[in-house]
């Protein structure tokens, strides 16, 4: 391996409160550091917290020239870093492999020219609408896509399912002009898969602290009107909620041998306010974890199965127990 190091990092969506302190730490160790974020205190805070010398990336960005020339020069500045064996930092809002191609092709680069390089994870607009929309992935599953790959390779939704779309203003948009967004064609696909009734949230997650979270509700037929169109900014989300529920096999329920087993409204109500878990125990182990993830799927938990997942999280505090008296005996 060479001498100079990658490490590619994200800096989340809400200024400063995402930074992991894994991040954090890099900030502060890394050499060069090329940063590409959101907001002026995010900046600020990765040159407060750093001693190595910064390159705000967007510098690369003009109207004048594709968004991918404008990667590639990212990439190379920040590989021309490492090539003179320098520990760099790259910063890339978000989530740094989501809807990031440079990170992703200098890490490729870097890798095959024979330098260390790694991706650390960060927090994407996906993760934040998770905790502000307050759904659960899992539930009835769920698809994300970008807005331009969808209708270029014509990609299926399935109404079944919840569904995700990214930068729903900046449809078959290449460069730095995003009035050219096609945002109507992706409006007709929409209408055709979920009906003009159907109704969508759009999605903006607060950056600043004294901002707040953008949750609009329209349905898909109010997306053809100016007003509600123009709310639609180059890179804002758009969550589609299942219009259908999908039927269950109940020949594959029986297989499970679990024939009460429905995915339903009525059954997650239900898990929500009945399901119980013996008190004061805080599963964390992987074993008494699926033991209570059954719970939730089928039904109530045996004796059987309670004085198992007991046993296994007790197993774990005594082994935490001795790590921890074994380090105060060394000390």
């Amino acid at each position: 391996t060479k001498r100079g190091t990658l490490t590619i990092a994200g800096s989340g969506i809400a200024s400063v409160a995402h930074i992991t302190l894994e991040t954090l730490s890099y900030i502060r160790e890394s050499d060069k550091i090329f940063y590409l974020v959101c907001d002026p205190v995010t900046e600020a805070y990765i040159q407060d917290n750093s001693t190595a010398d910064c390159l705000d990336l967007s510098v690369f960005y003009d109207k004048n020239k594709g968004r991918y020339d404008s990667y590639i020069q990212m990439c190379e500045v920040m590989l021309k870093a490492v090539r003179a064996g320098h520990d760099v930092l790259g910063v890339f809002y978000g989530h740094p492999g989501v809807f990031v191609s440079p990170s992703h092709r200098a890490i490729a680069v870097a890798r095959q020219e024979g330098y260390k390089a790694r991706m650390l994870p960060g927090i994407s607009a996906e993760d934040y609408m998770f905790a502000d929309l307050e759904f659960d992935p899992c539930r009835y599953g769920c698809k994300t896509c970008e807005a331009t790959e969808i209708l270029l390779r014509d990609k299926p939704f399935d109404p079944s399912i919840q569904n995700i779309i990214w930068q729903v203003g900046s449809v078959g948009v290449v460069d730095m002009e995003f009035e050219k967004s096609k945002f109507q064609l992706l409006v007709d696909r929409l209408e055709k898969d979920f009906g003009p009734a159907h109704k969508v949230v759009h999605y903006i997650g607060a950056v600043l602290p004294q901002s707040t979270t953008t949750m609009d509700t329209f349905t898909i037929a109010d997306l053809r009107k100016e007003d509600v169109a123009k709310q639609f900014g180059t890179i804002w989300t758009l969550y589609i909620p299942p219009r259908d529920e999908g039927h269950i096999d109940v020949s594959m329920a029986e297989a499970f041998e679990a024939p009460c087993l429905r995915c339903n409204e009525e059954i997650y109500d239900r898990f929500s306010t009945e399901a119980k878990v013996p008190g004061g125990v805080q599963a964390r182990s992987c074993s008494s974890c699926r033991i209570y993830g059954r719970a939730l799927r089928f039904g109530a938990l045996t004796e059987e199965e309670i004085a198992k997942a007991n046993g296994v999280i007790a197993l774990g505090l005594r082994f935490v127990v001795a790590i921890i008296l074994e380090f105060v005996t060394l000390s």
